[in-house]
C-alpha cells in the first residue's frame, strides 16, 4: 500500500437530466452516474456479483461499461456541478438495540440484546464554497432569504428547507487501475456556520442528517485502461455528466479518506 497523501475532497451538487426510458437501441453512455427510476422485468442492468444484491430503483450507480436498457427500465443521467472543496467530513452512525433478556440469562449474569436494522447517520462537513457557484446560493437559501438583482428585475427567494442531494469525492482519480470512491449524500442540513469570506470562497461548516429514503451509499469503481477510459469522454451524455469535464481540471490523485 502506498503512503496516503491527504488532499481536499470536492463536494458536488447533483442535477438530473432528461429521463432515458427503455428499450434503447444504443447503450447508455459509460463513465457516468445514473439514478434508477424504474426497473423492467427482465432488466437491462448487469447482474450482481456472487454474494451481492442487484441494483434497485431509487439508487444512484456508476456505469463503467455501457449497456442497453430494456422495456420498463428508466434512468436519470446525473450531472455533477462543483459546490466547493471539503476539508473535514466527520460522520457518526449510531444503531439501536433492544433488551430481550429472560430468566435463562440469570445464570450467565449478562443481559441479551437484539440489534435494530436501522441506524441514525449524521455528521458535519467543513470546507470552502465557490463564491461564483449558483449552487452555493441555493445551498444558502435553505437558511436565509436570497435576493437577485438583474438589469430589469429584482427578485427574492424566501428561505426554505429542502432535501439536498450531494456527491462527495472521497477519492477522485482518473489513473487506470486505481479505485475511485464517491459518497452519495442525500441529506437535510440542520445548521450552517459561515466564516469571513475571501475573494473566491466562503468558508462553511454544516451539520446534517442523511435521508435513508433517497438511498445514501458509497460508490466504488476501478478506473479502466486508457483505451476504455477514452470512451467515457466520447459521447455527448458522458461529456455532459462526467466529473472530469465538469471540474475543468485534473482529478484528485489522493482523496480524503
Amino acid at each position: 500500500m502506498p503512503k496516503v497523501s491527504g488532499k481536499d475532497g470536492k463536494l458536488y451538487m447533483k442535477h438530473y437530466g432528461t429521463p432515458i426510458n427503455g428499450p434503447t437501441a444504443q447503450p447508455i453512455a459509460a463513465g457516468c452516474f445514473y439514478k434508477i427510476v424504474t426497473l423492467g422485468s427482465p432488466t437491462g442492468w448487469p447482474p450482481a456479483a456472487a454474494g451481492m444484491k442487484s441494483v434497485d430503483a431509487g439508487g444512484t450507480f456508476f456505469v463503467k461499461a455501457g449497456f442497453s436498457l430494456k422495456a420498463g427500465d428508466s434512468v436519470l443521467p446525473v450531472t455533477l456541478t462543483p459546490l466547493g472543496f471539503v476539508k473535514d467530513t466527520p460522520k457518526s452512525q449510531q444503531g439501536a438495540s433492544f433488551d430481550i433478556s429472560t430468566q435463562e440469562d440469570l445464570e450467565r449474569g449478562v443481559r441479551s440484546f437484539a440489534s435494530s436494522p436501522f441506524t441514525d447517520s449524521s455528521g458535519s462537513i467543513t470546507g470552502i464554497l465557490d463564491s461564483d457557484s449558483e449552487d452555493q446560493r441555493k445551498f444558502l437559501n435553505m437558511f436565509t432569504e436570497i435576493s437577485y438583482t438583474e438589469t430589469a428585475t429584482i427578485s427574492r427567494s424566501p428561505a426554505k428547507q429542502v432535501l439536498v442531494e450531494l456527491m462527495l469525492s472521497r477519492r477522485e482519480t482518473s489513473t487506470p487501475g486505481e479505485t475511485a470512491m464517491w459518497e452519495n449524500f442525500p441529506l437535510t442540513a440542520d445548521s450552517l456556520t459561515t466564516d469571513k469570506p475571501f475573494e473566491e470562497g466562503q468558508p462553511f461548516t454544516f451539520n446534517y442528517k442523511l435521508n435513508g429514503a433517497e438511498h445514501p451509499s458509497v460508490i466504488f469503481y476501478t478506473v479502466p485502461a486508457a483505451s476504455e477510459l477514452e470512451k467515457w469522454r466520447g459521447g455527448p451524455t458522458a461529456k455532459r455528466t462526467s466529473w472530469l469535464e465538469e471540474s475543468g481540471q485534473s482529478a484528485n490523485e489522493g482523496g480524503t479518506l
